[in-house]
């Protein structure tokens, strides 16, 4: 607070230069120039440093290494989940892949965003994988608490799906229209990729199956994709924590 008072008052001088009289004429006194205005540390990009060369090459860097290591979790836990369920160890791939969504929300910028987002994601993955058992559509080899619930491991591949809608698949899930195509082809081939590793079985009628895998995926994503579209800025700014310093005339602070 003093050092902004200070700050006013030296700006207020410079408006009105002082006079001093000398030899019974008034002559114009220089004013002493302003002191610059104060700053500060951050842990974020100033709009007026992220001009700056040095700066946006730091924050594409970082943006990208986000996106990298969202993208290894990813596909870390969805493998852990289906080869856990295939080899009848259906604990050990929800243990991953919950670690994994935990360490996702904990280190994101916006904690409250990804939590709501996980948390949609796995009352929507419940219901789509709840009419599939009730339809028949297939049933798993492992891992099943309750007969017309889908297990534990597979809500646990929703919640970390939806750790990617703004991260690795933000390009795809901000779009809607995107979404559902990505859901209609998406969906039928991920179960099949699961049933060919052993953790899925798919009933006959298969195309009967496979079609309701589309239709449900489609408009379960695509209602993703609005929720992800509401809370992501237009400039894509999601990354993982901490933040760079900020950059003063080409050093950093």
């Amino acid at each position: 607070m003093v050092v902004e008072e200070e700050y006013r008052r030296a700006r207020a001088m410079v408006k009105r230069p002082a006079m001093a009289p000398s030899h019974g004429a008034q002559q114009w006194r220089p004013a002493m120039a302003a002191p610059p205005a104060p700053r500060t540390l951050t842990r974020q990009w100033s709009t007026a440093e992220a001009g700056t060369p040095r700066t946006r090459d730091a924050f594409t860097a970082h943006m990208a290494q986000s996106t990298f290591i969202n993208y290894v979790l990813y596909q870390t836990g969805w493998f852990a989940c289906i080869l856990g369920a295939a080899w009848h160890r259906p604990l050990s791939g929800l243990a991953i892949a919950g670690v994994l969504t935990a360490w996702h929300v904990w280190h994101a910028t916006d904690r409250a965003v990804e939590a709501r987002l996980v948390a949609l994601a796995l009352v929507l993955g419940l219901a789509v994988e709840a009419f599939q058992v009730w339809s028949g559509t297939y049933r798993f080899t492992s891992g099943v608490v309750v007969a017309w619930m889908s297990p534990p491991w597979l809500l646990a591949m929703w919640g970390q799906f939806a750790t990617t809608f703004r991260f690795s698949m933000r390009h795809l899930m901000t779009h809607p229209a995107r979404a559902a195509l990505f859901g209609i082809l998406g969906g039928p081939i991920a179960f099949l990729a699961g049933e060919r590793l052993g953790a899925v079985t798919l009933q006959p009628p298969l195309a009967a199956g496979l079609a309701r895998l589309a239709v449900t995926w489609g408009m379960t994503l695509t209602v993703l994709a609005f929720a992800a579209r509401r809370s992501t800025p237009p400039s894509l700014d999601v990354r993982y924590r901490p933040r760079p310093l900020s950059w003063r005339g080409g050093r950093r602070s």
